[in-house]
C-alpha cells in the first residue's frame, strides 16, 4: 500500500525528473564570477600585490586565431582541456585519445606562438576592466555582458520552441535527491540518505559555482596564479620530448623546464590536473557508475585524435582555453577572456556544422522536430 508520504515524494521526484532549466546554468556562472570578482577586490587591496595573470591575456591576432581552433577542436574531441581530464575520470576513452595529441601538439602551438609575437601579427594591448571602470564599474560592465548573453539564449530557446525542436532532457530518478525517509533508511544523518544525495545525485548549478569559486580564489590566494589548465600539459610535453633526446632552450619553455627540473608533483599545475582526474574517477566510484566508454569507430577515433591535436596547438597559441583564458580571464575583469569566448564559440559553431552526423557525439540534426515525450536515440540523458 502507498504511503501519502510516498505519494508525495514521487511526485516530486518525477516533476523535477522532467525539468532541464537552461537558464539556471547562466544564472549560476554569472553569481560565480561577480563572486570571484569581489574576492579579486579583496585579494588585491589587502595584500597589494599585483598578480601575475591579473589583467589577463593581451587581445589581438593570436589570441582570436588561438580561440576559433580551439573551438574547433573541444567539438571534434567532445571535450575541452579539462574536459578531457574529468571525462578520462569518468572513462571516456575518447577523451584518453584527445588528450595525447592535446598534449602532444602543445609545444607546436608554443612555437607558434613565440613566432607570431615576433611579428607585426603578433601586436596586442591589454584591456583590464578594474582599471578602466574600478571593480565596482567593473563587475557592473561584467553583469551587463552576462545579461546579454541570457537574453540571446532565452531568445533562442524561444525560437526553438516555436519550431518544435527542443529537447526535453529528463533526469534520471536515480540520480535526483533522496527528498525524505521513505525506506526506513534515511531518517539518520549518517545514512543512506546522506551518502546518496552527496555522491549519487547532480549537485545544483548554484552549489557547483560556489564550490568553484572558493576554488578559484584558493587557488588565487596559495599560488598568485589564476587558475589555468593547458600551462601544464605544455611541461608534460617537453618532458615527453626531453626523454626522447629533444630539448628546448626558448623562453616559452623557460617555465616548463623549470617545473621538470624540481619535480612534476611539485608543479601546481600538474597536481591540479592530476586531482580532476582523479576526483571525477573518485566521484563514480564512490556512486558506483564507473565504466570505460568505448563506443566508437576507427573514424571517429581520428576526429577525436585531431580534436585534441587542434585544441593543443590552439590553446598554447592563445596562452589559455576555457578555464585559464575564459573563465580566469572573466573571473579577473580581463576584456580578453570576453574576446576568447565569442571566438571560442564562433570555432565551435564551425565545427558542429562541418561534422554534424558525421561524429558519433554529434546528431545528425539539431533541428529535427520532436514529439515532447520521446527522445532521440542519441541523447545520453545519463551524465
Amino acid at each position: 500500500m502507498t504511503t501519502p508520504t510516498l505519494e508525495r515524494d514521487e511526485e516530486m521526484i518525477t516533476r523535477l525528473s522532467r525539468s532541464f532549466p537552461r537558464k539556471q546554468p547562466l544564472i549560476a556562472l554569472a553569481i560565480l564570477l561577480v563572486c570571484i570578482l569581489i574576492g579579486m577586490f579583496a585579494v588585491e587591496n589587502s595584500v597589494k600585490f599585483y598578480l601575475y595573470g591579473i589583467a589577463g591575456l593581451c587581445l589581438g591576432y593570436v589570441l582570436v586565431r588561438g580561440a576559433v581552433v580551439f573551438g574547433m577542436g573541444a567539438i571534434m574531441a567532445g571535450a575541452c582541456a579539462s574536459g578531457c581530464l574529468t571525462d578520462i575520470g569518468e572513462g571516456y576513452v575518447r577523451a584518453m585519445i584527445a588528450l595525447v595529441t592535446f598534449i602532444l601538439f602543445s609545444v607546436p602551438g608554443e612555437m607558434a606562438r613565440a613566432a607570431l609575437d615576433a611579428t607585426p601579427l603578433g601586436a596586442s594591448i591589454t584591456v583590464h576592466l578594474p582599471d578602466w571602470f574600478g571593480y565596482p564599474g567593473a563587475i557592473l560592465v561584467s553583469l551587463i555582458g552576462f545579461f546579454v548573453i541570457y537574453a540571446m539564449v532565452w531568445g533562442y530557446e524561444r525560437k526553438r520552441k516555436r519550431e518544435s525542436t527542443v529537447e526535453r532532457v529528463e533526469t534520471p530518478k536515480e540520480l535526483l535527491p533522496i527528498p525524505g525517509d521513505t525506506d526506513g533508511r534515511t531518517d539518520k544523518f549518517f545514512g543512506y540518505r546522506l551518502w546518496h544525495n552527496l555522491f549519487n545525485t547532480r549537485w545544483t548549478f548554484m552549489t557547483s559555482a560556489m564550490m568553484l569559486a572558493f576554488l578559484w580564489i584558493f587557488i588565487l590566494v596559495t599560488t598568485h596564479k589564476a587558475w589555468g589548465v593547458t600551462s601544464a600539459f605544455t611541461t608534460w610535453s617537453v618532458g615527453f620530448l626531453r626523454m626522447l633526446g629533444i630539448e628546448f632552450s626558448a623562453d616559452w619553455a623557460q617555465s616548463a623546464n623549470a617545473a621538470i627540473d624540481g619535480g612534476l608533483l611539485n608543479d601546481g599545475g600538474t597536481v591540479r590536473n592530476l586531482a580532476l582526474l582523479i576526483g571525477a574517477a573518485y566521484a563514480l566510484l564512490l556512486a558506483g557508475r564507473f565504466r570505460f566508454n568505448t563506443d566508437f569507430n576507427v573514424r571517429d577515433v581520428t576526429i577525436y585524435a585531431t580534436g585534441g591535436a587542434l585544441m593543443g596547438f590552439g590553446a598554447r597559441m592563445a596562452d589559455g582555453c576555457n578555464i585559464g583564458a575564459v573563465f580566469s580571464g572573466l573571473s579577473v575583469g580581463s576584456l580578453s577572456g570576453w574576446v576568447f569566448g565569442v571566438f571560442l564559440v564562433l570555432g565551435a559553431a564551425v565545427g558542429l556544422k562541418l561534422f554534424e552526423g558525421r561524429l558519433n557525439i554529434i546528431p545528425p540534426s539539431r533541428h529535427i522536430k520532436l514529439k515532447e515525450t520521446k527522445l532521440p536515440d542519441h541523447r545520453i540523458t545519463d551524465r
